[in-house]
């Protein structure tokens, strides 16, 4: 007989579980594992893997083979997205094993001020990042040498959009240009969090006043 450990992979097409000493010469199939490269058969060939296993017509006796694999691995590359100066290391993931999300190493620096880091992303256009510096995660893929790359997304300084106010020396004087008459000319927003209201927006963390 014939026996086999796939050692957590799986085979397209059995092999034969059994033989005798007329069997004609055959070779083993070779199975496949997700995140990991076949290195080769141990067992009855031998310590050493084997990729490539045969058994020939007039072996004897009862065999058994062992399947072994190495983890591939892959590059976690960071992009800026649209960052102006600054850069965050490539990291080297290995299948079934954590990493650590790095700290921002980017600047992005626009007319209207510097925006702010607020995580990583697979999407470049997100608003909600994925990852935070620091998160631990596996497998963001199981192909070889695959590169994958993360966006740094940021929080830009909004957009502000207002009219030009001419009022008499009687308004200035009488009290009636106050802030929320200011506001009311004024049009705050920007990507990540829309039309920017006057005043101070919990829920979305902004405040848009006149200073």
């Amino acid at each position: 007989s014939i026996s086999y450990d796939l050692n957590g992979g799986t085979l397209e097409h059995e092999n034969p579980s059994i033989y005798n000493v007329e069997t004609p010469s055959f070779t083993l199939n070779n199975p496949t594992k997700t995140g990991y490269e076949f290195t080769g058969w141990t067992g009855s060939n031998g310590a050493t893997p084997q990729v490539t296993v045969t058994v020939s017509q007039g072996t004897t006796g009862d065999l058994n083979y062992k399947a072994n694999w190495m983890p591939i691995t892959y590059v976690i590359h960071f992009d800026g997205n649209g960052a102006t100066s600054g850069e965050t290391p490539d990291v080297t993931g290995t299948y079934d094993e954590e990493f650590t999300f790095p700290e921002n190493g980017f600047v992005k620096e626009t007319e209207r001020g510097d925006s702010t880091f607020i995580g990583w992303s697979t999407d470049p256009d997100s608003t909600d990042p994925e990852y935070k510096p620091g998160d631990l995660e596996k497998n963001l893929t199981d192909i070889k040498d695959n590169v994958i790359n993360i966006f740094a997304i940021w929080d830009d300084c909004p957009d502000i959009e207002a009219e030009d106010l001419f009022f008499t020396l009687v308004e200035a004087q009488n009290g009636s240009i106050d802030e929320n008459k200011l506001l009311s000319y004024a049009r705050a927003f920007d990507k990540e969090d829309g039309e920017i209201a006057a005043g101070e927006d919990a829920e979305k963390g902004t405040s848009f006043t006149v200073m």
